[in-house]
């Protein structure tokens, strides 16, 4: 009687065990064809859960799978989805005796009301369904067996439960990835949990009833007892594993945790640092400001005379002379300089096109008053005698000179109320043609020199000539 018992249970589990196979299978196996579920079994491929397609046997255990299915496996053996027995890709062979069985099984279309013999199935998909469109992801497929591959295998758009739901196991899936989720540390526990259960109601021996197994043949049941011996043995490795899993993902959550407070600290001295860096650079900013006046003052400082006499050298004459011509830059400004230590300040303005009626006939060139530290204690106006020299650089020293006297009347030689006053001096002071011509006695590599002098009163007469 408590063999019967045990028998019975043994039976009840594998049933449970197989029931709840078909139940995965027919969740994620997308049909080909309508009412599936009213076709036999022995139809169907045990790996796709599909009415086989191009059957093949297997030689040593007799089961049976699609062709595609025996092609789609990889490495260099076959593993029967039925019996999960390993054999080599030479022991199978084409079932064409059981080809022919299917090819009488009525079958039903999948997309319309089309029913008829399975070997014109294939016809009718051809003529009226030549291009299935998957009604997830919306691809179209050139054949109905690629469009089956695609929902069984492929489609990212597919999502499934857990077959373990009914278990704890809540988690929705990705059909291409479900064999990834099978492996997951809450997924196998799941598994332990549900042997343990079956073993422990095996140990109590219950009476179960088993009414609704009729329908598993003997040799179905067999092998599924045999599947569940298998998945008993792999329990302590699987725990073991588990345990292990638990132990590094604490291991890890206390690293990770570490580093989160490393990357707060790190964190926090960068934002420290910027503020730093923020600060020099306003402070660099500053400096460089600072440099460039002192650069200013000291190259100012460097030109600048005290004496009332100055020369100025002017680089780049000729880019300066077509400038001019152009009107891109008609006159330019020599550096500051003083009649003396604590005496006027003034510079010279040269038009190199000439200003006003001497425009494009000569040189025109006007010394500027400009506001000084000492005017408050200067004689204004400004009154002295101021010459002009253009220097003949080659040994003929045929000097261009000139001089004016100011004019008391004129605001240019009052006391300066803004930075310049208005330029006065000389407007014809040398012809272009002499200043411009070829190989100019002016102008030597690209260089001209002009000296400014004043003529003070009651003091020596200063020589114009260097």
């Amino acid at each position: 009687m408590r063999n019967s018992r045990s028998k019975n249970l043994i039976n009840y589990f594998c049933v449970v065990v197989f029931l709840f196979s078909v139940v995965l299978l027919d969740q994620f196996a997308y049909k080909y064809t309508e009412k599936i579920d009213l076709i036999s079994s022995t139809f169907k491929c045990s790996q796709c859960s599909l009415i086989l397609r191009d059957p093949v046997q297997l030689i040593g255990c007799g089961h049976r799978l699609c062709q595609s299915c025996v092609r789609e496996q990889p490495g260099d053996s076959i593993t029967c989805a039925e019996c999960y027995q390993r054999f080599s890709r030479k022991d199978f062979q084409r079932d064409r005796g059981f080809q022919n069985d299917l090819n009488t099984l009525v079958v039903h279309c999948a997309y319309c009301d089309w029913t008829d013999e399975m070997k014109k199935y294939q016809k009718h998909l051809n003529e009226m369904h030549s291009n299935p469109t998957c009604e997830f992801c919306e691809e179209k497929f050139s054949s109905d067996e690629d469009f089956i591959r695609h929902q069984l295998y492929s489609c990212e758009k597919i999502f499934v439960s857990c077959p373990f739901k009914q278990f704890g196991c809540q988690d929705h899936i990705p059909l291409i990835s479900l064999n990834k989720h099978y492996r997951t540390a809450q997924h196998q526990l799941i598994l332990m949990n549900i042997v343990f259960r079956w073993k422990s109601l095996l140990a109590t021996g219950l009476l179960i009833d088993f009414k609704q197994t009729e329908q598993i043949t003997a040799d179905e049941l067999q092998d599924i007892a045999e599947m569940v011996n298998i998945l008993s043995e792999t329990i302590p490795v699987l725990k073991d594993d588990s345990q292990r899993i638990i132990s590094e993902a604490s291991h890890l959550q206390e690293n990770l945790n570490a580093i989160s407070q490393d990357c707060s600290t790190l964190k926090l001295s960068i934002q420290e640092q910027n503020s730093v860096l923020d600060t020099l650079a306003v402070s660099q900013e500053r400096l460089q400001a600072d440099i460039k006046s002192i650069e200013g003052m000291i190259n100012t400082a460097s030109s600048t005379t005290y004496d009332g006499t100055y020369i100025w050298k002017i680089d780049h004459i000729a880019a300066k002379i077509i400038d001019a011509r152009t009107e891109k830059q008609m006159f330019i400004c020599s550096p500051s300089f003083y009649s003396s230590v604590t005496g006027y300040k003034m510079c010279l303005r040269l038009y190199l096109n000439g200003d006003k009626d001497a425009h494009g006939t000569h040189i025109s060139l006007f010394i500027v008053l400009m506001r000084g530290p000492y005017d408050a204690i200067l004689e204004f106006p400004f009154l002295y005698k101021i010459i002009f020299c253009l220097y003949d650089q080659t040994k003929r020293q045929d000097h261009i000179i000139d001089s004016f006297l100011p004019d008391e009347t004129s605001n240019s030689f009052h006391r300066p109320t803004s930075e310049m006053n208005v330029a006065s001096g000389i407007s014809r002071f040398a012809s272009l043609k002499v200043v411009n011509e070829e190989d100019s006695r002016y102008t030597r590599e690209d260089t001209m020199y002009i000296k400014a002098a004043i003529d003070f009163l009651h003091m020596h007469r200063i020589s114009i000539h260097p």
